[in-house]
């Protein structure tokens, strides 16, 4: 069974911030056989910090081995991830570290899909809607 995760991260100039996944265990035929929402706002962040936040909540409800593949607009996120773009943000390659901590702790085979954002993919739309949600309930510090 192959599992898929739409993210999504953003934030607001105002510092409020919120990250979303949705993710979707799709067997041997291309149904969806089962669906899990996640998302929560938080303050004081950046839109970055949101993007590889969704990727890293995505990788950590993955109960055993398997291949995840991440669906996510951030193409900032894929390439830090895989390490063909470097940073010297050192709160961007901590949240990249934890990322791949996770992933090799429980054997998750990581595989990116670079989408457009806002380009009426299903998934990818809700999951910004649930950011914006997130984001919505926080309030202003």
């Amino acid at each position: 069974m192959d599992i898929i995760a739409y993210t999504d991260g953003g934030a607001r100039k105002d510092g409020r911030g919120a990250w979303a996944a949705i993710l979707v265990a799709v067997n041997d035929k291309g149904k969806i056989v089962k669906r899990t929402e996640i998302s929560a706002g938080v303050h004081e962040t950046t839109n970055n910090l949101m993007e590889l936040e969704a990727i890293y909540q995505a990788v950590s409800r993955i109960k055993q081995a398997c291949r995840l593949k991440i669906v996510t607009d951030s193409q900032n996120a894929i390439s830090w991830i895989e390490g063909s773009f470097k940073t010297r943000k050192a709160h961007i390659r901590l949240a990249v570290e934890k990322i791949k901590h996770a992933a090799e702790k429980l054997g998750v085979e990581l595989e990116f899909e670079h989408i457009a954002g806002h380009s009426g993919i299903e998934l990818n739309e809700y999951a910004d809607q649930l950011c914006c949600r997130a984001i919505e309930e926080l309030k202003v510090a």
